[in-house]
């Protein structure tokens, strides 16, 4: 994205929210909780599904590129896409009936939850795939797969790395006021948080820092700048599409929020790792002259 001061707002905004959350994390969440917040549930269960499908479609436009390498990258790319593909099936069928939305789903459930992305993603992966396939730069292989690395990255480590380390209880959880389970600022590991898990405490609910749901919804807007380098014909909504993503990633925090899921300083954290993200990865665009082949 050539007109970086976009994502350096975002990111300033993000780092605001944090320093606030820091210190006014507990008295926002009682002022903004909701009990019982079915409509928050619903979009734990399906909010990510945009993140997820440009996962899928970028893989399709990685796999219509690879097609038109020489023999060993594109047997390697292509079996690369298809991973990936499975890998977003997977995940993002595990999360529409989780423990965010539902209590310890069982495996009927898990399976109509993969079942519906497997449609979902397939069908994403192959619109990719026709999306990509007239553009005619020869680096479009490197571009896709350079954006996966960047939203895949968010993904990890703000839904998996720094979640193992902290463990901080949710607030819904510290609305229960069970002995022991008290809040914790993000700074603050919660190492006993073991003792406390039962039938109908999932260790879930010690994975309050930093919100996934932020990191991985804040990475769309990787997915959304960098179509117009699969079509060059986006290249004009870039500004727009940007915006797009950065108001559905608020819309997702600001849920989590409500519905006790995660403090402000958890969704602001998690916005932060992808926009840095981003903002690297631009860089790395930028200075290797990627965009320069597509305008």
């Amino acid at each position: 994205m050539e007109k970086r001061i976009h994502i350096i707002v975002a990111l300033s905004i993000a780092i605001i929210a944090f320093i606030l959350g820091s210190f006014f994390d507990l008295n926002i969440s009682k002022a903004l909780y909701i009990k019982n917040y079915s409509f928050g549930h619903f979009v734990a269960a399906l909010g990510l599904l945009i993140s997820y499908g440009f996962i899928a479609l970028y893989s399709g436009a990685l796999f219509n590129s690879a097609l038109k390498l020489k023999k060993g990258f594109k047997i390697i790319l292509s079996i690369l896409s298809f991973i990936i593909l499975i890998g977003t099936i997977y995940f993002s069928g595990d999360i529409i009936f989780d423990v965010n939305g539902f209590n310890k789903p069982g495996i009927g459930f898990k399976i109509i939850g993969i079942s519906a992305t497997a449609i979902f993603s397939i069908f994403i992966f192959y619109f990719g795939y026709k999306f990509a396939k007239d553009n005619p730069h020869d680096k479009t292989w490197l571009f896709s797969l350079i954006v996966l690395i960047m939203i895949l990255l968010s993904l990890l480590i703000g839904s998996v790395i720094i979640k193992d380390i902290f463990h901080r209880p949710r607030f819904r959880t510290v609305y229960l006021n069970i002995e022991g389970v008290e809040f914790h600022n993000w700074w603050e590991p919660f190492k006993e948080y073991n003792n406390y898990i039962t039938d109908s405490i999932t260790k879930e609910e010690f994975k309050s820092f930093p919100s996934g749901h932020a990191t991985i919804s804040m990475a769309s807007i990787i997915g959304f700048v960098y179509l117009f380098m699969l079509n060059p014909n986006m290249k004009k909504y870039q500004t727009f599409l940007f915006y797009i993503g950065y108001f559905y990633s608020l819309f997702v925090s600001l849920t989590r929020i409500l519905s006790g899921s995660h403090f402000l300083s958890d969704v602001a954290f998690g916005s932060i790792i992808s926009l840095t993200i981003l903002l690297i990865g631009n860089e790395i665009i930028l200075r290797k002259k990627l965009v320069e082949e597509f305008l």
